[in-house]
């Protein structure tokens, strides 16, 4: 796995857990979903390496559909969204 995407899932996690989660919208303040937090720890935002670390998640969690549709479902909480990450980190660097 490529390291960049690692520094981008490990920067969303911190994000997270430092400024808070939301959902329903890309942010609430310092708060955000789990793909904004991915995006604001790029240069240009969204770009190759936020969309294999977004495909990442999703594969590691076998997630169909959006991440953003996941991060905002209806009974998603703040735990779920970190483990996903911790989850999908370990699988990142068990790829290196």
């Amino acid at each position: 796995m490529e390291k960049e995407v690692i520094n981008i899932l490990e920067s969303a996690r911190k994000e997270l857990l430092t400024n808070g989660w939301c959902k329903g919208e890309a942010s609430k303040g310092k708060q955000c979903c789990i793909l904004y937090a991915m995006e604001k720890h790029t240069f240009n935002g969204y770009n190759i390496h936020t969309q294999k670390a977004e495909e990442l998640v999703k594969d590691v969690m076998d997630i169909q559909g959006s991440i953003t549709s996941w991060n905002d479902a209806k009974t998603r909480t703040k735990k779920e969204v970190i483990e996903a990450l911790d989850l999908t980190i370990s699988a990142a660097y068990s790829e290196i």
